[in-house]
């Protein structure tokens, strides 16, 4: 739906507000409790009802809002479960990926730091366990807290950030060097203690670096497709994206088990991949398109590749 030059912008704001999803269902839950005044044995049921009802209104929308794209070629039964059985499949998926590869050299590389990224942000879903039952020993509503200001801080830097600053930016050095100054507060979160205090500190480090690079990932990969295959290469990444998001919590799962703090070392540690993988220069972008429009607009973006 966007003009090629405000695809990135556009692309970028939509990755980063998927990413704040995370954060902003506890930041409901914190405004919840605080509003309503809920006394500290029945918060766990508010905060329930509250997700349940947000899945509701999910589905409710799902069925409500009309579709965006102008394509309306019926998909017969049989053809999208075959669909769905393909999709389902890790090795078909790395094969049509390989493929695209041929025609859009970098995709490869581009989705696996995307998956890279995806395994270290398994650190949110380890947040409220963590918070809970590490040295802070924080409450339901103290958790609340947190979220309201994490979430709060990350829309502001969110939306600062690729509103004014993301499309002037050299992009794959900005995913590195934010990156770089992400992995130490990971390995901050783990290492701070009782500190309430650092623990917020490290906090508002978070959103001003690592919290920013799901965003730039997301405009890059739109950079890298056409019209003809942004469907199915965002579908691929996204596949991808649910592999390691389910992989990530089975190995901080297991790692929780021996210290609390090992998993932030995982976390850290797959955000060093993701420094090595978009430090690697990709190929030059092939033009698949006449337009002297798309034309100009990929050779004034060569430099932020």
């Amino acid at each position: 739906m966007s003009p090629p030059e405000r695809l990135f912008r556009n692309l970028g704001l939509e990755g980063a507000i998927v990413s704040l999803g995370f954060v902003l269902g506890p930041l409901a839950a914190g405004l919840l409790l605080t509003a309503l005044h809920v006394p500290a044995g029945q918060q766990a049921t508010y905060v329930v009802r509250l997700a349940v009802g947000l899945a509701a209104f999910n589905v409710l929308l799902s069925c409500l809002l009309p579709e965006t794209h102008r394509q309306r070629n019926p998909v017969r039964g049989a053809e999208l479960r075959a669909e769905l059985a393909r999709s389902s499949n890790p090795f078909t998926l790395w094969a049509r990926l390989r493929a695209k590869e041929t025609t859009s050299p970098g995709i490869q590389r581009l989705v696996l730091t995307q998956v890279a990224f995806t395994l270290s942000a398994g650190y949110y879903f380890y947040f409220v366990p963590f918070l809970s039952q590490g040295p802070l020993q924080l409450d339901a509503r103290g958790i609340s807290y947190l979220f309201i200001f994490f979430g709060a801080l990350s829309i502001v830097f969110n939306y600062g950030f690729f509103t004014y600053l993301a499309d002037r930016l050299p992009q794959r050095r900005a995913i590195v060097w934010l990156a770089v100054l992400g992995a130490p507060v990971l390995l901050g979160y783990g290492l701070v203690g009782t500190s309430k205090l650092a623990f917020y500190g490290l906090v508002t480090l978070d959103c001003a670096t690592l919290s920013l690079i799901p965003g730039l990932l997301e405009g890059r990969l739109a950079r890298r497709t056409t019209e003809a295959d942004r469907g199915e290469l965002f579908g691929l990444n996204q596949a991808f994206q649910a592999v390691a998001s389910v992989a990530t919590t089975g190995v901080f799962a297991g790692l929780s088990v021996l210290d609390l703090r090992l998993p932030w070392l995982w976390f850290a540690l797959c955000l060093t991949v993701v420094v090595g993988l978009a430090a690697w220069r990709e190929p030059a972008q092939r033009l698949t398109t006449a337009s002297p429009r798309l034309s100009g607009l990929a050779k004034r973006n060569e430099p932020n590749e």
